[in-house]
């Protein structure tokens, strides 16, 4: 009986692998290099959104999120808290 081959050739599955890894470092440098600050389209946009208010607003909108946020996180600790403490005031054996 013939010897059935894997649908890929480890060569070109380096070569993928190769392919990828060099891709995923371009796209690091393109992302973290870039000084996306200095570019004349995000200075305009910035500076629209600071005439208009957009970035008092943007921030009220995100620190509301993180007070529901907080919010939840306490009430679901306060929740945990007691059914552990329920837990414990069973008796052993029906534990």
């Amino acid at each position: 009986m013939p010897r059935t081959r894997s649908a890929l050739p480890w060569r070109t599955a380096v070569l993928f692998g190769a392919l990828f890894l060099v891709a995923w470092w371009i796209e690091d440098c393109v992302i973290y290099s870039v000084a996306w600050s200095e570019l004349a389209i995000i200075r305009l946009a910035r500076s629209l959104a600071d005439t208009i208010g957009l970035t008092l607003f943007v921030s009220l909108i995100g620190q509301a999120i993180r007070f529901v946020g907080h919010l939840i996180a306490a009430v679901l600790g306060l929740i945990v808290a007691a059914i552990a403490e329920a837990f414990d005031a069973l008796p052993a054996t029906w534990r």
